[in-house]
């Protein structure tokens, strides 16, 4: 322990000869009206209050010390749990985030997104044996085929599924990819079986005299959907017109697709 007494000393009383002469020239100087008197008596007070400021500044930086004569409770420059040397290891970790995130990862989002505004997938027919991938999507009352073989999306013109007329929901798209012979032909069509029909079938007839059947899937609102697929050797299209025959509850119709024209359905991609 230091043995600073950190008491302030205490007051200490004038003689009496010396407060009276003190309070004879304080009396003098204030009843003499010169300014004089003013001039001398301001440095003397102002002198007095710096020796009092000073004395309590150097008092109170003596308490603050320590034994060793640093100040008391001088604070550290530090940063508190910070290595240097490895970086930042107190940074916060990763929030979790507050919902999982649902991403459509099928490569049918961007071309169907364009063609389809706001489509949503419904269904996904069963993988062929061509080895691509069909989906049905809808947008309102419209619907749209996308189909993934190859490296190739191709996603089909609109079909509005209230008033489906004409050849429109029976054309097919056409693609030609590349084998180790040449070309191949892959045509592709599909579409929504009207509510309430029975006995419902298509079948399309190609130049080569090949009937290909439709297959058919249900979706989560139990509405039936058709697709058919079929894949022959060369990349030449026929001149010859594709038949299609459509069964509805006992009554049948008959389309011809001309090639060209009703052999490319697909509105991403040109034939």
């Amino acid at each position: 322990m230091a043995d600073d007494d950190l008491t302030p000393p205490p007051d200490e009383s004038l003689p009496d000869q010396s407060r009276a002469r003190i309070r004879a020239d304080l009396l003098a100087a204030a009843q003499d009206g010169r300014g004089g008197a003013r001039r001398w008596l301001a440095p003397i007070v102002a002198a007095a209050a710096v020796l009092v400021v000073v004395g309590v500044a150097g008092w109170a930086v003596q308490a603050g010390r320590d034994d060793n004569g640093a100040p008391a409770g001088a604070p550290t420059p530090t940063v508190p749990g910070a290595d240097w040397t490895m970086g930042w290891p107190d940074d916060p970790a990763p929030s979790e985030p507050s919902g999982k995130a649902s991403v459509n990862l099928s490569t049918c989002v961007d071309p169907m997104g364009q063609v389809l505004a706001g489509a949503q997938q419904v269904v996904t027919f069963p993988a062929d044996d061509v080895g691509g991938e069909t989906t049905m999507w809808v947008a309102g009352e419209s619907y749209a085929l996308c189909d993934v073989r190859a490296g190739i999306t191709i996603v089909h013109k609109p079909i509005s599924m209230a008033h489906p007329s004409g050849v429109g929901p029976f054309q097919v798209s056409s693609i030609y990819p590349r084998t180790e012979d040449g070309f191949r032909t892959v045509q592709v069509a599909g579409g929504l079986v009207p509510q309430g029909a029975t006995a419902y079938d298509v079948s399309y007839t190609f130049p080569d005299g090949h009937t290909e059947r439709a297959t058919t899937t249900t979706d989560d609102q139990g509405r039936t959907w058709w697709r058919m697929v079929y894949s022959y050797a060369g990349g030449e299209p026929d001149p010859t017109p594709i038949r299609v025959t459509v069964s509805l509850s006992g009554v049948q119709k008959e389309y011809s697709l001309k090639p060209g024209v009703d052999t490319c359905a697909q509105a991403n991609e040109t034939c």
